[in-house]
């Protein structure tokens, strides 16, 4: 099927330098968000986190844009299958794998073949790990997304609504550095690396509304104590020992893996 754009979305500009007229094309006019916020989120820093994914959230937003339309969603897969820059080329097929699974499969599996990756069906995690050269790595962990969860679900945008309490930057990089190390292993572990991060976690935590977050670092505050700056903060959680308190930790972190914290950095107000 063939798609056709009125004629009024073509854009014409006067190229000074050359005394020409230059067409600017319907596919282009269309992706011009989608390109300026691509360029936006793989130009940022990847730290902090939040700040990264706000931009990722942009992204998704004018994806979701471009496929609510018909002329979008062709616009899109177009994209996917032949655009210049490879991370248009991927926000588009996982933008079409939402309502054409194979086609964004087919997109997805031809980053990762560029990059030097191996295709395999299903996509596995080490193989995707493998993937040297980016896009083809994020590609290969889409492919892996698609097999365990299926695409994304077309759903509303969410009420983003930014906490009422600003936070002051370094509150929140606390806050984002121990809920990190948290979900990777453990409020025991948080505490070992980041003890001493831990109140100013908390306090960007109530000011977030992630109070939940906040009793859990005090809780951990209070059964281990304030983090010793001779020892560096290492070795102190296994001065504690006993089965009461490996249950009251495990507890502990099954609260905290329970509330979404990122989403409450992301929309969080920075000072």
């Amino acid at each position: 099927m063939s798609w056709h754009l009125p004629e009024s979305m073509y854009r014409w500009n006067r190229a000074a330098s050359r005394g020409q007229d230059v067409v600017v094309s319907p596919d282009e006019t269309l992706l011009a968000s989608l390109r300026n916020v691509v360029r936006e989120a793989q130009t940022a820093p990847l730290r902090p986190l939040r700040v990264h994914n706000r931009l990722m959230t942009k992204v998704l937003a004018e994806s979701d844009q471009l496929a609510s339309t018909e002329h979008g969603r062709a616009v899109l897969v177009r994209a996917a299958a032949s655009d210049p820059d490879p991370w248009v080329r991927l926000a588009a097929a996982n933008a079409v794998a939402r309502w054409d699974k194979d086609a964004g499969v087919e997109a997805l599996e031809a980053l990762v073949s560029e990059s030097g990756g191996q295709i395999l069906r299903p996509m596995t995690m080490s193989a995707g790990l493998a993937v040297a050269l980016e896009p083809g790595r994020s590609a290969a962990l889409s492919l892996l997304n698609l097999n365990h969860h299926g695409p994304r679900p077309d759903r509303p945008s969410p009420d983003r609504r930014p906490s009422t309490s600003p936070v002051q930057a370094e509150h929140l990089d606390a806050a984002e550095r121990v809920y990190g190390l948290a979900m990777n292993g453990g409020v025991a572990h948080a505490y070992e690396v980041a003890g001493g991060d831990f109140n100013s976690a908390s306090d960007a935590f109530d000011a977030i509304g992630a109070e939940v977050a906040a009793n859990v670092l005090r809780e951990v505050l209070r059964l281990f104590g304030p983090p010793s700056p001779i020892s560096e903060l290492r070795g102190q959680a296994v001065l504690v020992a006993g089965e009461d308190v490996d249950r009251l930790l495990s507890d502990l972190d099954a609260r905290l893996a329970g509330v979404d914290v990122m989403e409450m950095l992301e929309t969080a107000t920075e000072l």
